[in-house]
């Protein structure tokens, strides 16, 4: 038990410690694109075709992801410590610990479109609905066509003065049948 928790939390640490590498490489290249933002702003300002205002604005974002950048980087040490901590190793024996890159995504269109794939995009699946819901109508409306039958019936006593009540005499029974025809319902 205690070797799969052990091994548990290094692969825990492992997985933590990658995530972190992506989301640094991510904050970096969003830095690349702010920076080259701040720089087409600088220069519009320099030329006098714009105001600082906008300037000022990609520097306060830049700041804002050096400040996330700086947390990762933290992050990324602290996971490495805990895991160095995890497998006992020390500070010189600790491995070295590479980003892996994640695996590409296949992008594009597919070769055939099987019906599965279509049979699962939103805008069929409500059509599908539709249309069985409307023939659930049908079905219904045609059910409402289909003849009724009913039967009633009755015991009780009935009596015009309370000594004769619970007579024989005062007994009533009866049973009715029917029967809906709906042929002439609009």
């Amino acid at each position: 038990a205690v070797e799969l928790s052990l091994t548990t939390g290094v692969a825990q640490l492992y997985y933590s410690m990658q995530a972190s590498y992506q989301m640094l490489d991510l904050l970096e290249q969003t830095r690349d694109v702010i920076d080259y933002a701040v720089k087409a702003h600088q220069s519009k300002v320099a030329h006098g075709l714009e105001a600082q205002v906008p300037f000022h604005g990609a520097r306060a974002q830049i700041l804002a992801v050096d400040k996330q950048i700086a947390a990762v980087k933290g992050q990324i040490t602290e996971t490495r410590e805990s895991l160095r901590a995890l497998i006992g190793a020390g500070a010189s024996d600790m491995p070295e610990i590479k980003p892996v890159a994640l695996p590409r995504v296949q992008t594009g269109i597919p070769a055939t479109l099987s019906y599965e794939l279509l049979a699962r995009r939103p805008d069929l699946q409500a059509m599908r609905w539709y249309v069985q819901a409307s023939l659930d109508q049908v079905d219904s409306a045609r059910a409402l066509f289909y003849p009724s039958f009913d039967i009633k019936a009755f015991f009780g006593l009935d009596a015009i003065h309370l000594d004769t009540l619970f007579k024989k005499t005062s007994r009533q029974f009866n049973f009715i049948p029917g029967l809906k025809l709906p042929l002439f319902d609009g």
